[in-house]
């Protein structure tokens, strides 16, 4: 997304841009962010939100102190959520007005659109409006299945002008080498939560990031795609780039336990959205343990105190909260990872196991509808008269909604901490000039702790930017819910702006050797029998039918953010009803189009 924003806002600026990823599709991570951006507007601030209140959470939930409002970076963020909300609304054309309160925030400002996950439909909207400008204007080339090995240097300042290319469509870095220049260079290449093994010996055996700075956590899964080996910091870091917090990692309290699949190290993401509206987390006795609207590190660490052998806990969802999340509950509940329920006894017996055999099912279900009444006991003494529950929670979203736990169904999935976001990378500043130690040019220096002093120790890298995941120095120890997709526009527009567009900036003439334009998916009008379409129903070959159109979705599973069931479930099927329930059309314009569905008549 961080890209993305980039891409799109040069081309407007009249810039000729190329995009280079090293998958087969655009959106490394952003496309599984589902709870939203987070935005300071009018509909916040006649809540008491303000720009000063968006500073105060983020510093609070760094784990950095007070003296962490006064970072660049972070005001920055606080002060561009209005510009990006307008960018996303305006130029790349989405409706992101629903609104929630994630966890560590003080007031209701992580904004959504009505339709769809927050993250996937802002990707390939925002995409679709790319390549829309790029045919109408030629200036944009897109290099897929392309990986940056390295970065050009210029002149005695070590200016960056241009990168080294090769291809990855083999899973490696095969082919030969390319080079393309350019006058700016921005990264916007992810975290490096999936860096987990080292490289061979015979590959330069350098050791994974994840390994070099937190090898204690990772037994935990991830909710990572396995995009993220922190290529972008490794290439800063080569021209003497700044890394910083490379040992803080996040892990999400909440990612899905699949019941078909347990042990799976990819988990998929379960949005913190839905205790946004009112979900929440019972250990397996059947008791609340934490507020469920803490900051990340909080919750995952009161989930890790429950000792579940698993390190598992139950999310649950009434009837009324499930409603807030149209588009969600459909995705989780269609992949399997969530589970509805018509009554506490048919909750208790499937959800709580090992409750009802050791006290049985009637005295389960006791404790479920203790624990579910003393919720909404304690959200009405909230509301009525401001004091918080036992875990220190003031905001109880669409509460009480559990009815006295006779709400006519529930939700429930096994969620777990998961490898999610870095927020350690290269430094940056608030322009996104990646940044290195005075007067060292072209050397790396090691990771060093985010301090304020810091800022005035450095000097940009001349000609390479970065945004997003790739940068450290905003977060902290801990990052706010939302502020990925957040730090991914506000600091996305700002990069595009500062771009030196000027004829004479950098990019001196060289040797270009160009790259193949990309290859643009197949399309088929011929007619595809049901048998046919049938007769495609595996993983691997995986065709699905769409309003009467055929598309070969096969080997995406494992890169859909609700969980590769999502897909499968739809193989040699008609899958348009629920394609449409959480989804665009625009999603499907990277695959090929095998035909149309002939219906006998």
């Amino acid at each position: 997304l961080g890209g993305l924003s980039v891409a799109l806002t040069a081309l407007d600026r009249g810039a000729s841009v190329v995009v280079i990823e090293k998958e087969r599709f655009l959106g490394g991570n952003s496309v599984m962010a589902s709870s939203g951006i987070n935005v300071v507007n009018e509909a916040s601030v006649e809540e008491g939100d303000s720009v000063g209140a968006f500073v105060s959470d983020i510093a609070r939930a760094s784990r950095m102190g007070i003296e962490w409002e006064k970072n660049p970076l972070v005001t920055a963020l606080a002060n561009g959520t209005a510009a990006a909300a307008a960018w996303v609304r305006d130029r790349v054309g989405l409706d992101f007005s629903k609104r929630s309160q994630l966890g560590g925030h003080t007031f209701k400002r992580t904004n959504r659109p009505p339709k769809g996950l927050a993250g996937a439909e802002l990707v390939k909207t925002a995409q679709s409006e790319l390549e829309a400008k790029g045919a109408a204007t030629g200036r944009l080339q897109m290099m897929k299945n392309t990986k940056v090995v390295g970065l050009l240097e210029g002149g005695q300042s070590g200016r960056v002008m241009g990168v080294r290319v090769a291809d990855s469509s083999g899973g490696g870095e095969g082919g030969r080498v390319r080079v393309v220049l350019a006058r700016n260079v921005v990264l916007a290449t992810g975290g490096f939560s999936a860096d987990t093994v080292s490289a061979s010996p015979s590959d330069g055996g350098a050791q994974s990031l994840m390994k070099q700075f937190r090898e204690d956590l990772l037994e935990f899964p991830t909710t990572n795609n396995k995009c993220a080996t922190g290529d972008g910091m490794k290439l800063g870091l080569g021209v003497g780039g700044q890394l910083v917090d490379m040992d803080s990692v996040q892990l999400h309290p909440t990612a899905f336990v699949d019941p078909k699949d347990p042990t799976a190290q990819k988990k998929t993401l379960c949005a913190e959205m839905l205790r946004g509206e009112g979900g929440i987390l019972l250990n397996a006795e059947g008791d609340r343990f934490a507020n469920e609207l803490g900051p990340r590190d909080y919750v995952t660490q009161k989930i890790l105190e429950q000792g579940h052998p698993n390190r598992t806990a139950t999310l649950i969802l009434s009837e009324t909260v499930a409603s807030k999340a149209t588009y969600h509950v459909p995705v989780y509940s269609g992949a399997g990872l969530l589970r509805e329920y018509k009554s506490l006894e048919e909750l208790a017996a499937a959800e709580f196991t090992s409750l009802t055999g050791s006290v049985g099912l009637e005295r389960a279900v006791g404790t479920l509808r203790k624990t579910l009444e003393a919720y909404d006991a304690a959200a009405s003494l909230s509301v009525s008269e401001g004091v918080p529950d036992q875990f220190g929670k003031k905001t109880f979203p669409n509460a009480p909604s559990f009815g006295g736990s006779s709400s006519s169904s529930f939700f429930a999935g096994t969620v777990t901490p998961a490898l999610h976001y870095t927020q350690g990378g290269l430094l940056i500043d608030e322009d996104g000039r990646v940044l290195r130690r005075s007067g060292t040019p072209s050397s790396s220096s090691p990771s060093m702790n985010s301090t304020l002093s810091m800022f005035s120790e450095m000097e940009p890298v001349e000609g390479l930017f970065a945004v997003g995941e790739v940068t450290g120095g905003l977060h902290g120890r801990n990052r706010l819910g939302g502020n990925g997709m957040t730090e991914c526009v506000v600091f996305g527009l700002r990069v595009a702006q500062a771009l030196d567009l000027s004829e004479s900036s950098g990019g001196e003439e060289g040797d270009v050797q160009p790259s193949p334009a990309p290859e643009s998916p197949k399309k088929s009008d011929r007619a595809v029998s049901e048998a046919e379409l049938e007769s495609h129903g595996e993983e691997g070959d995986c065709w699905m039918c769409v309003e009467g159109v055929v598309y070969d979705v096969s080997n995406f599973a494992s890169d859909h953010p609700g969980g590769k069931n999502s897909v499968e479930r739809l193989c040699g099927k008609d899958g348009t009803e629920e394609f449409s329930a959480a989804h665009s059309l625009v999603f499907l314009d990277d695959f090929e189009v095998v035909g149309r569905l002939s219906v006998p008549r």
